[in-house]
């Protein structure tokens, strides 16, 4: 990937995260980076020559570890 379709592609990844906080936004694309950005990907594959199969994986938003308080000190929430 050259670097004017690299900033292209940061520019793509970040509207969609921008539009999904208020619409399902819904791509076909091959591009990695595009598929890092997903919440939910839907892939059909073909183990066998003419049996396609659905596949879905759903991932989980980081969620950051919780504060651990030190000795004398009070955790934030």
């Amino acid at each position: 990937m050259t670097r004017p379709q690299e900033r292209e592609q940061v520019r793509l990844t970040r509207l969609l995260a921008e539009m999904s906080l208020h619409t399902q936004v819904i791509i076909i694309t091959h591009a990695k980076r595009t598929m890092e950005t997903a919440q939910v990907l839907y892939g059909v594959t073909m183990q066998e020559p003419g049996v396609s199969k659905l596949v879905s994986v759903k991932f989980n938003p980081l969620v950051p570890p919780p504060l651990e308080a030190t000795p004398g000190e009070v955790a934030r929430a």
